[in-house]
């Protein structure tokens, strides 16, 4: 299916007008101080209830090495959780901090309409090829690593919650060899999660840990990989706009900014554990992947016509792609009111 820079991404809404940002992601009223602090508390919660490896440091007194490191990452999967919880309640304060909120919101990650976004924005942040590459090699990984900890943490009903929603997830794309293959992979990542769980010689919270730090570790690589793509383009409040296009290389940050880098690093190495989590970028790299194998998708956005749109955005900026203009459309419109101080005004935080 071609969709020329002309055609939007995103699907028909029951009104037939354009969705505004405000129609897709209407702002929190609220200070973004205090949502902040409820989603961060609202993922504490979450994690607090769910995690044994909480559990085990808290109400067993097993202070382990994994243990600790473990109880670490679930605080990271506190702040994964608000970050999620913020995409959807402050996706202005999200974006002008520079990561990208609309990829983590349920309405963009079923559908045909839905997966060709998701394509496009995979594009456009991972330009390089050892970008891509990095990004192919962890996300596969991180397929199987994820249901790892689903399977420990919630049981076989959680695994196959999970599965059975991937699967549907793989099937709104209406393009049979994709849905196949991503259900295919997904199933066969399910069932090695049950056997080295089955016939482990280690503990299951061990195991769980393990994982919970390999996920971290593949985080982190894509972080620091990201340092060497162009920046998204600068919000100036004070014009009420974006730069025309993506920048200098995040790198050049550190030298200039450290400290404003490490925030940038912290921001993007949550962004990178959401980008990794089940249903997001993984379909994407495996459509690619059936891309360089020679299948050509009658019904989805071609990898070639994604690179052209990313293109367009990296050298023109949100507003040369009818989709992302859509969603930034605040950037132009009384945006002044609906955009909170940035305690950083510089670098980016990743896709």
């Amino acid at each position: 299916m071609s969709i020329s820079r002309g055609r939007r991404l995103y699907p028909p809404f029951p009104d037939h007008k354009t969705p505004t940002f405000r129609q897709l992601s209407p702002p929190s009223e609220m200070p973004v101080l205090v949502s902040s602090l409820l989603s961060l508390t609202t993922g504490l919660t979450v994690v607090a209830l769910t995690s044994p490896t909480i559990a085990h440091l808290f109400h067993d007194g097993s202070y382990t090495f994994l243990n600790v490191c473990g109880g670490f990452v679930d605080l990271i999967f506190a702040v994964l959780v608000a970050l999620t919880i913020l995409c959807r309640i402050e996706p202005t304060w999200i974006a002008c901090n520079h990561s990208f909120p609309y990829t983590s919101q349920p309405e963009w990650n079923f559908g045909q309409s839905a997966f060709n976004f998701q394509l496009l924005v995979f594009e456009i942040f991972h330009q390089q090829w050892s970008s891509r590459f990095v990004h192919t090699v962890n996300i596969t990984a991180e397929g199987f690593l994820w249901l790892l900890v689903i399977k420990i943490t919630s049981g076989m009903p959680g695994l196959l919650l999970i599965v059975g929603t991937l699967i549907i997830q793989a099937i709104s794309y209406r393009d049979m060899v994709l849905s196949a293959c991503v259900s295919l992979i997904t199933i066969s990542h399910a069932a090695a999660t049950w056997a080295i769980l089955s016939w482990s010689p280690y503990d299951a919270i061990d195991v769980l840990n393990a994982a919970k730090i390999a996920l971290i570790c593949c985080s982190a690589a894509r972080t620091v990989n990201h340092a060497f793509e162009p920046l998204p383009p600068k919000y100036h409040p004070s014009v009420t706009a974006f730069d025309e296009g993506f920048g200098e290389t995040a790198f050049t940050l550190c030298s200039r900014n450290f400290l404003q880098s490490l925030w940038l690093m912290a921001l993007g190495l949550v962004s990178e554990l959401a980008a990794g989590s089940p249903g997001r970028f993984f379909n994407p790299i495996v459509y690619k992947m059936l891309w360089r194998a020679g299948y050509r998708s009658q019904v989805l956005l071609s990898v070639s016509e994604a690179k052209q749109e990313a293109v367009a955005v990296i050298e023109g900026g949100w507003h040369a792609n009818p989709t992302t203009a859509s969603l930034y459309s605040w950037a132009t419109r009384n945006s002044e009111k609906l955009v909170p101080q940035l305690p950083l005004q510089d670098g980016a935080a990743f896709a």
